[in-house]
């Protein structure tokens, strides 16, 4: 809860815009790789391993976070400076490897809502990797590239040269 909260205040003291899958591209499937806890959580490192593997995945109409799903989201994007992020999060975003003097943060809404579970905002490191930030932990996404064929991830058929007609 602590987390949303944060959350909350960041993007309360920022102007937002809605954005398109082009402006910022959040679309697709993510999956949970690691964690940083950078100061008080509410989830210990035990529980917060547990985390690590689960999946994501957002669209123009679907937002889902490990058992939370959203049937309409929409996505407002900010801007923030590292010292708003700081004031925001209490952690520098040094801290979570984003080295950007600029950063943008999604905050993802339900039916026009906020959306008060894990995932509902979103910190941009770099256009593969995200931070989400719940209960005090910063989750770090990273967007799974692999298609599935057959079974297969494509770039396992890739690699062994296998044709499927």
């Amino acid at each position: 809860m602590l987390g949303s909260l944060l959350s909350l205040v960041v993007m309360a003291s920022e102007p937002s815009q809605e954005i398109s899958s082009s402006a910022v591209d959040v679309y697709g499937d993510w999956e949970i790789v690691g964690y940083r806890a950078l100061g008080i959580s509410a989830m210990s490192s035990e529980e917060a391993q547990q985390w690590v593997g689960g999946k994501a995945s957002y669209s123009d109409s679907m937002a889902t976070f490990t058992d939370e799903s959203c049937d309409s989201p929409s996505y407002h994007w900010s801007s923030v400076t590292t010292e708003q992020f700081f004031r925001s999060f209490r952690v520098s975003p040094e801290a979570l490897g984003i080295k950007a003097t600029s950063i943008g943060i999604v905050k993802v809404l339900c039916q026009g809502e906020d959306w008060l579970v894990p995932g509902n905002i979103l910190i941009e490191k770099n256009q593969d990797t995200f931070f989400t930030l719940w209960d005090g932990i910063f989750f770090e996404l990273e967007r799974h590239r692999s298609a599935m064929k057959f079974g297969f991830r494509l770039e396992v058929c890739q690699s062994i040269n296998l044709i499927i007609t």
